[in-house]
């Protein structure tokens, strides 16, 4: 698993490259607990080069989020793959995440929460 950070006004983007399973998940989930912070607490994970994720890699994704809430924001997830998004619809996790198929339609959706507080709990909806 490659992972990539870049750093914003209020939000992170992790960007992941490989599979997220049981031996990327332990450090996917050490960086998602450890992005949040009072003045970045919104992370927008880019799943974009992830093929692959099973229950411990989802499990990482909530341990983010539970992160992001106690700084009061939450995690994005951006351009999943059909895979990831059939384990987030078959885990129903795609109704506590905001899901976006692209990175830019994610940021866009943060960037108009961050100027008028509404919310991106909405995501894209995938056929």
């Amino acid at each position: 698993m490659d992972l990539r950070i870049e750093k914003g006004n209020a939000f992170s983007i992790l960007s992941l490259s490989g599979r997220l399973d049981a031996l990327a998940a332990p450090q996917v989930r050490r960086v998602l607990r450890e992005l949040p912070s009072l003045t970045q607490p919104f992370v927008v994970v880019h799943l974009q080069k992830v093929g692959f994720i099973d229950s411990t890699g989802l499990g990482a994704l909530v341990a983010g989020l539970k992160a992001a809430h106690q700084h009061h924001g939450t995690v994005l997830l951006a351009q999943p793959l059909a895979q990831v998004r059939m384990a987030l619809r078959l885990s129903q996790m795609d109704r506590i995440f905001p899901l976006y198929a692209t990175l830019e339609e994610a940021l866009e959706a943060l960037t108009i929460h961050l100027t008028s507080a509404t919310s991106v709990a909405g995501g894209h909806e995938y056929p």
